[in-house]
């Protein structure tokens, strides 16, 4: 099999060649007949920000959020300044000192 790309003339050798020259061939038809935008999309996410137990600031994007709940108890295994414990998607449990009726007011605005 010969594809032109450009000018040159590629003679695939192997699969990865072909896929490669295949994946060539169709962004060079998409640029062609103006399939790809000139500005790509912005991509925005509405991230809410929190404070963490040190007094950090901690950006969380609301659709990666599972769950939102209170500790159970703190001392041992809680961080006594932990207000609300976030769960994500990513399994990921993140501790911030607001009270969990402050994040899950921010969360529905976020939305």
């Amino acid at each position: 099999m010969i594809d032109f790309v450009g000018a040159q003339i590629v003679k695939p050798t192997d699969t990865l060649s072909v896929d490669f020259t295949i994946c060539v061939l169709a962004l060079i038809g998409m640029l062609l007949t103006g399939c790809v935008a000139d500005d790509p999309p912005e991509l925005a996410f509405d991230m809410i920000e929190l404070t963490g137990l040190v007094g950090e600031r901690v950006a969380i994007n609301p659709a990666e959020v599972v769950s939102i709940r209170e500790p159970r108890e703190k001392g041992r295994a809680v961080h006594p300044h932990a207000n609300c414990i976030i769960s994500t998607t990513d399994g990921k449990f993140i501790s911030v000192i607001e009270e969990c009726t402050e994040v899950e007011r921010r969360l529905e605005h976020a939305h």
